[in-house]
């Protein structure tokens, strides 16, 4: 009954509506479409419902809109809990601590046993350990040359470094040698060192042999004179790995200077008798020993008192050979 209602009150509504429309546009009667019938009354009804259904469904359609962007533009909160924290946070604005922000202030230990390439200076104090020694091959001087200690000494050396040359072609072609009378010990090798006649040389000839060596076979080294250093600061080249050619006596028996002459030059030379070229290899301040690789005998165990002693008669001779 309700909807009857509905549908007549729609029906005259509509029928004023289209009368006013014609009035308003000028119509006639005559130019109106027919009028609606309570026949038709169905049919508008059918018509209303189907309005207002679709905006009911609108009406849904906006609300559900509404709710899927409010949940687009809002994370729940247990996924929030859920993120990595570091992404909630800033970025860092400083370096990690563990990286050192100044370069270190020490050089490292294991450059400390490097070879020298410098000779010591003058008056320095060393502070080298209690002990070290160095495993060098001996080279023996005989049969080939009973009076050239100094020459296979400085080729104990060489081939200690891994150089391949033997001590008759070191002396045959780099060696400057002289006879008695025409020059000094620091200028040549006095004498014939293949005979028992032979005298020797000192330091700086044997520094000479080296240099002609090396510049020779085009090698980047060369030798230093170390002579006047003390025998406790040579024990800083044993442990820097450089085997020291020394000056001593055969046996270190006690020496004399017997052997005198004056060159051309005006020069005086003076040679002990008992000389003998020697490397230091070690020392033991524990056991007070010196560890030599000695031409005459092999690798030998010394006093190191005694052998300091005859060092320092020999006017403490010393040379090392090292890279540039």
């Amino acid at each position: 009954m309700k909807i009857k209602i509905t549908g007549l009150i729609t029906l005259a509504t509509a029928s004023f509506l289209l009368s006013f429309t014609a009035v308003s546009c000028g119509l006639s009667g005559a130019d109106l479409i027919e009028p609606v019938t309570i026949s038709d009354t169905q049919q508008l009804l059918e018509i209303e419902k189907m309005t207002e259904s679709i905006k009911t469904d609108a009406a849904t359609a906006e609300k559900t809109s509404a709710a899927v962007t409010e949940q687009s533009t809002e994370l729940p909160t247990e996924l929030l809990t859920e993120l990595p924290t570091k992404l909630l946070t800033e970025p860092p604005t400083e370096p990690p601590t563990e990286l050192p922000t100044e370069p270190p202030t020490e050089s490292p230990t294991e450059l400390l046993t490097e070879a020298s390439t410098e000779p010591p200076i003058e008056n320095q104090e060393y502070d080298s350990s209690d002990a070290c020694r160095l495993y060098v091959d001996t080279v023996l001087q005989n049969p080939e040359l009973p009076t050239g200690c100094e020459v296979t000494a400085l080729d104990t050396v060489l081939r200690y470094f891994g150089f391949d040359i033997d001590k008759l072609t070191l002396f045959d072609s780099y060696m400057p040698e002289g006879c008695e009378g025409e020059y000094t010990f620091d200028e040549a090798f006095i004498g014939n060192p293949r005979t028992y006649n032979g005298y020797g040389c000192f330091a700086p000839v044997v520094v000479t042999t080296a240099v002609n060596y090396f510049n020779c076979c085009g090698y980047n080294w060369t030798a230093y004179n170390l002579s006047g250093t003390s025998l406790s600061d040579l024990f800083i080249q044993i442990d820097a790995g450089n085997p020291v050619i020394v000056w001593a006596s055969m046996g270190l028996t006690d020496i004399s200077w017997q052997y005198r002459w004056t060159t051309p030059a005006g020069n005086e030379a003076w040679f002990p008798s008992g000389e003998h070229c020697m490397v230091l290899t070690g020392y033991d301040l524990n056991t007070g020993v010196v560890y030599a690789a000695d031409p005459l005998k092999g690798s030998m165990e010394y006093s190191l008192s005694q052998f300091e002693y005859i060092y320092n008669r020999m006017n403490q001779q010393a040379v090392i050979v090292c890279p540039l």
